[in-house]
C-alpha cells in the first residue's frame, strides 16, 4: 500500500507564530497529504496528490483599528429600551437615556481584549444632571468605569458578586474637562493586565497599575443624577496595538465585524443597567 505524508505541523507552526486564527489572502505554504480537514461545504478526505492550503499569521498587533461614526445602525452596538433606560443609535450618534435618576447604564462590543486603546467622542445633551465615560475589562465578575463630570473625573471597579463600586482613583478636577454639554474626548490605554492611562481631550490625567481584572469587553456608559439624563457619542475607536499612533479618520471604512477576536460570550447580552456609583 502505497504511503502518504501528511504535514500535521499546523498547530505548532500557529502556535509558534502566535496566531489567534485565520483570514484568507496571504500566509505560509503547507503541504497536506491524505487527512480529513473538516472544511465547510467539503466532504470526505482530501486528496492523495498533493495540494497546498495558505494559512495566514495574524496577531492581535495586526488588526486594523476599529472605528465607528455611528452612522450605521447596523454596525453592532445595542439597541434597547426598558423602564429604566434606552440605547441605540440617533442621528448618527449613540444614544444612552436614562428615564431615572441614581442607575447608570452601559453599552459595549462583544470582543475579549488585554491590550487596548479606545477613544471616544462624548457629551451630555439634556438639561438635566449625570455622567458618561468608558467602562471596560467588562467580564461577568465586575468591570472599571472611566466617569467625567461637573470637571471632575474618577474611575471606579464594580463587583458584580456583591454589586458594589471601589475607587480606584477618587473624583478629581481637570482643567482639561469641559463642563456642560461640550464635547470631550475620552480615552483608556490598557497594556497588559494591570497598566492603565487615562485621558480627556489629549490630556493625561492618570497613570496606575491595577491588576484586580485582567481583561474583558469594552464600551460606552452615562450615569443619571436626575432623571431624564441623556448622553451621546461619536467617533469611537478602538485600538488592538497600544504602540500604534492612529487616530481617527471619518473617511476610513470602518473595521469589518469578523477582523476582530473573538468573543468570550457574556451573560449581559452587550448592555446592562445597575444602580448609579453615586
Amino acid at each position: 500500500m502505497r504511503r502518504y505524508t501528511v504535514v500535521i505541523a499546523i498547530i505548532t507552526a500557529l502556535a509558534a507564530l502566535g496566531s489567534p486564527g485565520l483570514l484568507a489572502g496571504q500566509g505560509q505554504q503547507l503541504e497536506l497529504g491524505s487527512l480529513n480537514l473538516g472544511v465547510p461545504g467539503k466532504s470526505g478526505i482530501v486528496p492523495a496528490t498533493p495540494s497546498y492550503v495558505y494559512l495566514p499569521v495574524v496577531g492581535k498587533n495586526d488588526i486594523p483599528p476599529y472605528r465607528d461614526d455611528f452612522s450605521n445602525s447596523a454596525s453592532g452596538w445595542p439597541t434597547s429600551e426598558s423602564s429604566v433606560s434606552a440605547r441605540g443609535y440617533t442621528d448618527g450618534e449613540y444614544r444612552i437615556l436614562l428615564k431615572e435618576a441614581g442607575w447608570l447604564s452601559r453599552a459595549n462590543l462583544d470582543y475579549d481584549l488585554t491590550d487596548f486603546r479606545v477613544e471616544v467622542d462624548a457629551r451630555s445633551v439634556s438639561g438635566t444632571n449625570g455622567t458618561y465615560g468608558i467602562v471596560f475589562d467588562i467580564t461577568d465578575a465586575g468591570y472599571y468605569l472611566f466617569e467625567v463630570g461637573y470637571g471632575q473625573y474618577h474611575v471606579l471597579r464594580r463587583n458584580q458578586s456583591t454589586g458594589t463600586w471601589v475607587a480606584v482613583i477618587s473624583a478629581a478636577s481637570s482643567s482639561a474637562i469641559r463642563t456642560g454639554t461640550q464635547t470631550n474626548r475620552l480615552k483608556v490605554v490598557q497594556s497588559g493586565s494591570s497598566a492603565m492611562g487615562f485621558y480627556v481631550n489629549g490630556t493625561l490625567l492618570a497613570n496606575i497599575s491595577e491588576a484586580s481584572l485582567a481583561h474583558g469587553y469594552v464600551g460606552v456608559s452615562a450615569g443619571a443624577d436626575e432623571a431624564n439624563y441623556e448622553a451621546r457619542f461619536d467617533n469611537f475607536l478602538l485600538v488592538f496595538n497600544t504602540t500604534d499612533t492612529t487616530t481617527l479618520s471619518l473617511g476610513e471604512p470602518q473595521a469589518a465585524a469578523e477582523q476582530l477576536p473573538a468573543s468570550p460570550g457574556l451573560s449581559d447580552g452587550g448592555f446592562a443597567e445597575e444602580p448609579a456609583s453615586r
